[in-house]
């Protein structure tokens, strides 16, 4: 049973990978684009294959423009002391 649950795994990371690739760089690892998909999959059906990479995403950027802000606020107000 993990051999076939490997052997999938592998299966769909080869086939997806090149797809996604294509579209830009996620910057996701293979796991959690693997998760985003089957979960997208499993709310949404056949549309959260692609819509759940995609929230996924679009949060994580949202946190990394939040961390940006913060840091340049926290930068501004100790420079103006």
């Amino acid at each position: 049973m993990i051999v076939v649950g490997v052997l999938a795994i592998g299966s769909i990371d080869n086939l997806l990978r090149p797809v996604f690739s294509k579209l830009g760089s996620l910057q996701m690892s293979t796991l959690l684009l693997l998760l985003t998909i089957f979960g997208g999959l499993e709310l949404l059906g056949p549309w959260g294959a692609l819509l759940g990479p995609l929230i996924v995403r679009l949060a994580t950027e949202g946190v990394i423009l939040v961390r940006e802000d913060e840091d340049e606020q926290t930068n501004t107000t100790s420079t103006h002391m």
